[in-house]
């Protein structure tokens, strides 16, 4: 059940990688985008309140309000890293949250890997140094570095929903997190709408991609809470990484990006890695 929950989250989220970046080439803003996903994720999922009710106590609450706020800043540098990069380039330093994921999880979980699970994220560690040497254009360094301050919020934020995780059932922590997320987009996407004709044209023009978009989103964050309640969190963002060499090869097949091959050997690397935590790191 694990590895098919794994399985299921990594092609996912690589599906999700691809359409965030063709929605973001349309001109939809990276703001409105993560503002619209949230309100939709959060309405998607208010039916099922009518047969689940929420049973969180107040310091739950106040720790899911943080994440949500956690994640909604951690989706615009992300977001913005795939509009000024390409795809299979910029996804590939998701391995930056392995990293930040294990560090705070010692610090605040006590959770620590083992020498596997160590070499594990040397050998990720190696394949990004590889990436990141490979030719790319200047102006893709600001994509680089927005993406690596996006990384260390959501791997701070993870921290965070283990911790409610801990005390709380999953399907109840995604609830309240989407819910919570929702009512905070909800004034963001208004004032966008209100105040930008060229975004309410984006909307119009690509309502269903971002309603896919936002079932995606929905469906990825729930995978990961599951796997969060049963395995380390930086062994889950491990073994996420998994998916980097299904988002290269989505990217060179779908968005046509250029040169994505050279993107393969460094992959490989940090594919290997992620396997090695899977079936030895403890």
């Amino acid at each position: 059940m694990l590895l098919l929950a794994v399985l299921f989250s990594i092609l996912v989220a690589s599906t999700l990688s691809i359409y965030l970046k063709k929605i973001l080439r349309s001109g939809v803003s990276a703001l409105l985008l993560m503002s619209f996903s949230s309100v939709v994720g959060g309405l998607l999922l208010v039916p099922v309140l009518v047969v689940y009710p929420i049973r969180i106590d107040w310091n739950s609450f106040l720790l899911l309000f943080t994440v949500a706020v956690l994640r909604f800043a951690s989706a615009w540098p992300i977001n913005q890293s795939l509009k000024l990069a390409d795809a299979s380039f910029i996804v590939q330093f998701s391995s930056a949250q392995v990293i930040f994921s294990i560090l705070f999880g010692a610090l605040f979980l006590s959770e620590f890997p083992n020498v596997y699970g160590l070499f594990g994220v040397a050998l990720i560690i190696f394949g990004s140094i590889l990436l990141t040497r490979s030719p790319s254009p200047d102006f893709w360094r600001k994509a680089v570095v927005l993406r690596l301050i996006g990384d260390v919020i959501l791997a701070g934020s993870a921290v965070l929903l283990k911790v409610g995780l801990r005390s709380n059932d999953p399907l109840s922590v995604g609830l309240l997190f989407w819910l919570i997320a929702g009512l905070l987009s909800l004034p963001i996407v208004f004032q966008i709408v209100v105040s930008s004709c060229d975004q309410r044209a984006a909307i119009k023009k690509n309502f269903f991609e971002l309603f896919l978009i936002s079932l995606l989103a929905v469906s990825c964050f729930l995978l990961q809470l599951y796997l969060f309640a049963r395995i380390q969190v930086g062994y889950v963002f491990a073994l996420l990484q998994m998916g980097l060499l299904v988002n290269v090869f989505f990217a060179g097949a779908f968005l046509r990006e250029k040169k994505f091959s050279r993107r393969i050997l460094p992959t490989f690397f940090i594919v290997c890695g992620a396997i090695v935590i899977y079936y030895f790191g403890k």
